[in-house]
């Protein structure tokens, strides 16, 4: 007797097929392909977002009172950094520009950091003591 093939069953593995596929496609279409540029709002949410409640609303508070700062400084690490790449592929190579722009990198990225360190300093004093209990360990 021969067999006959059974249709559900390959109907079944075509939509098991197409339903892979799909969910294939739909994970590398959505998965994050690195982050994009840093931008103030970004850094804005990322830093405020590390502390609980009434303390990230008071960093974020301190943060956007120094927007004009951020937005200086960040222009002056993109300054920066195309100074590096600039330097990178200069003709003939010099290794001592190349190290001074490095310097002026770490030097403007110094900047940056001290600016949002400033603000969460002032922004602490005011938190309230249960709220910074709270406060945990990066997750870097």
């Amino acid at each position: 007797m021969a067999r006959r093939p059974h249709w559900a069953l390959y109907a079944a593995l075509a939509l098991s097929v197409a339903l892979n596929l799909g969910g294939a496609g739909y994970l590398f279409a959505t998965v994050e392909r690195g982050r994009g540029p840093r931008t103030i709002d970004s850094t804005i949410e990322t830093v405020a977002g590390r502390y609980p409640g009434a303390t990230g609303g008071a960093i974020r508070a301190a943060l956007e009172k120094r927007r004009a700062e951020l937005k200086a400084a960040f222009d002056d690490i993109r300054t920066a950094r195309r100074a590096t790449r600039v330097a990178m592929k200069a003709q003939p190579y010099d290794p001592e520009r190349l190290e001074a722009a490095f310097a002026e990198a770490r030097a403007k990225s110094s900047a940056l950091q001290a600016i949002v360190h400033e603000a969460i300093a002032s922004a602490i004093p005011g938190a309230p003591p249960d709220d910074r209990a709270k406060i945990t360990d990066d997750k870097d």
